[in-house]
């Protein structure tokens, strides 16, 4: 699979209001980040980005995309315009149509994936940051009374939780505060219940 132009555009308010005020748009909004349709070994130069389709009452009617247009130096625009209607062959695709807009440069595109994926290492790091923030947040949501994490989910939220991670709640805490719980369920080597027990406390998302 070809790799994509990994250039990533926000809409600007003026924009998403734009986008919001299509009538009958087969999309959900979002501001994006939208990434270039174009592959990266393409020479183009202008990003695009489908940004908006629209729902018609004939599903054999076509109607243009609306597309997010940019440029490196700043210039960008919202454009109607069509889509490339080359057909593609393809074994597990019908009508296989290229992505791109029409009377684009370059060879077509089948490839409709245009998300930015990032690299093993960014992935892991991203992976990291996720579990971090939820251990704050479930730890902040035990109500700690000796080390109470402040609501913040920067540098003092994560000091407080350095804190509160070298603290023996055993010692310090109330017999009734979830902190001193799941300490003395975690020193007896319950892993079971302790796990079960700080689920309580789990935020369901972020």
């Amino acid at each position: 699979m070809a790799k994509k132009c990994p250039a990533e555009m926000y809409l600007s308010t003026r924009e998403f209001d734009e986008v919001k005020a299509v009538p009958d748009g087969a999309h959900q909004p979002r501001k994006g980040p939208w990434y270039c349709e174009y592959p990266a070994a393409t020479i183009h130069f202008q990003h695009t980005a489908v940004v908006q389709l629209v729902k018609l009452a004939n599903p054999d009617d076509e109607a243009d995309p609306l597309w997010l247009v940019w440029n490196d130096d700043g210039r960008r625009s919202l454009r109607w315009r069509p889509g490339c209607l080359t057909e593609l062959p393809s074994d597990d695709v019908e009508d296989l149509l290229c992505v791109l807009p029409a009377g684009h440069g370059g060879g077509c595109d089948p490839d409709q994936d245009n998300e930015y994926q990032p690299s093993a290492e960014m992935q892991q790091t991203i992976t990291d940051a996720y579990h971090r923030m939820v251990a704050i947040l479930t730890a902040r949501a035990m109500g700690c009374p000796t080390v109470p994490i402040r609501d913040d989910e920067h540098a003092e939220a994560a000091d407080d939780f350095a804190r509160w991670g070298e603290l023996d709640h055993t010692a310090h805490c109330p017999p009734d505060a979830a902190c001193h719980q799941a300490a003395a369920l975690s020193a007896a080597g319950d892993e079971a219940g302790f796990q079960e027990f700080i689920d309580r406390y789990r935020p369901p998302s972020l």
